[in-house]
């Protein structure tokens, strides 16, 4: 490259190689300019322009910043603040749209040096529970872990929400529903680990080690069979503790309440169209719709 470095810093580079490589695909990137006249949808366009700026900061040189990191003491009390510098901006002159180096510069300090204090406040406040996690934020921890791969992490996505596990916000965060809540603390009340991400980061290892050889799969198939057999055993075990978080938050069945069902198809159901049954309940009297399971209590007299 006989280019003359800009003056930012910026110039190009053979691109690095990523981390990982689930062997789906090849690296995404552009393979052609922007179409003349546009994109059709605002989608298209900022789709675009995120891998075409990102293919570019893959073969720029890295950003170069200094750090300045000062402690404080008054009193008895020690305080720690930081500050950043961009020395080089290198890929961020075409990447810090989606990427940026924030924090603000501080004085030049050295080591004993006295400083007058303007002000001093006492703010009170309480913790706040995390922040619901974006699609982002979940595929970054699946990542983490080791779960799914470019071509299946969608599907596991797709299929917390078709299972009802959890919802999507108006703000595009995942929302725990009663059904996923219940599943999981259901699982820790048995003390199983179904729901923790190092099981199925394990099994993930294990289908890998299949793909490349260095595993057998009927072994693998065996220890997966063994495991889900005693894990299914706890279930059994423990029915009362696994049940519990679902009545906590869906209530009792209409049978854990003492309706008994004397008499079938009396009415059909408002809400689903089928069959109701007469029951009762000591001496009170309600239509119960097994789809729904529910009951209407009917009046006395």
């Amino acid at each position: 490259n006989n280019a003359p470095d800009h003056p930012s810093g910026i110039k190009f580079e053979n691109p690095r190689k990523g981390k990982n490589d689930d062997q789906a695909h090849p690296p995404i990137h552009p393979t052609k300019r922007e179409p003349d006249g546009g994109f059709q949808t605002r989608d298209e366009q900022q789709l675009y322009e995120y891998i075409a700026r990102r293919f570019l900061a893959a073969c720029s040189v890295n950003a170069v910043g200094a750090e300045t990191c000062i402690t404080a003491k008054v009193g008895s009390e020690m305080f720690l603040t930081r500050g950043l510098i961009v020395e080089r901006r290198g890929y961020l002159e075409v990447f810090d749209k989606f990427e940026s180096w924030t924090q603000g510069t501080l004085p030049a300090f050295l080591e004993g040096d006295r400083v007058k204090i303007r002000s001093l406040k006492l703010n009170e406040s309480s913790t706040q529970p995390p922040p619901l996690l974006s699609e982002s934020d979940l595929i970054g921890l699946m990542d983490k872990h080791g779960i799914g791969t470019d071509a299946t992490i969608a599907q596991h996505v797709k299929k917390i929400l078709d299972r009802e596990y959890v919802s999507k916000t108006a703000q595009r965060t995942f929302q725990p529903e009663k059904l996923g809540l219940a599943l999981v603390e259901g699982y820790e009340k048995c003390e199983m680990s179904l729901c923790h991400p190092l099981f199925r980061s394990r099994q993930e290892g294990e289908m890998k080690g299949i793909a490349s050889g260095a595993a057998l799969p009927d072994r693998i198939a065996d220890n997966i069979l063994r495991y889900f057999s005693e894990q299914y055993s706890i279930v059994i075990n423990k029915t009362d503790d696994f049940e519990a978080p679902f009545r906590e938050h869906f209530g009792q069945t209409p049978a854990e309440q003492g309706w008994v069902p004397t008499r079938g198809d009396v009415s059909l159901c408002g809400n689903c169209g089928h069959q109701l049954k007469l029951c009762m309940r000591n001496e009170q009297k309600g239509l119960l719709c097994d789809t729904c399971d529910s009951v209407l209590q009917l009046p006395e007299g």
